[in-house]
């Protein structure tokens, strides 16, 4: 669902991290970790392609901390907030 568009930021960006920590004298690789978060349907995840996670529209499952995208370490986890659909697809981003 990314578009080379994102591949491309994504590179810049790390890019740029890596630099930065070159120019500040941090020899350390930059922590690059993997977050999932699920969906409840192709609909929620079409709006997060085109809008990106947006804490205003976020809110309809587990709000603890408040609103906004939550992600988890584990997509054993994530996939508890997905439903599967009628073709039994389920959704989830990770990044």
């Amino acid at each position: 669902m990314c578009n080379s568009t994102d591949i491309r930021d994504y590179f810049s960006q790390e890019k740029s991290m890596i630099n930065n920590q070159k120019r500040l004298g941090d020899s350390k690789p930059v922590d690059k970790r993997y977050l999932f978060h699920g969906t409840d349907s192709m609909n929620t995840a079409r709006g997060i392609c085109i809008n990106n996670f947006d804490f205003r529209l976020c809110g309809k499952n587990a709000t603890v901390y408040g609103k906004g995208a939550y992600f988890a370490r584990d997509a054993s986890y994530s996939h508890n907030y997905t439903k599967p659909s009628p073709k039994l697809n389920r959704f989830m981003f990770m990044a």
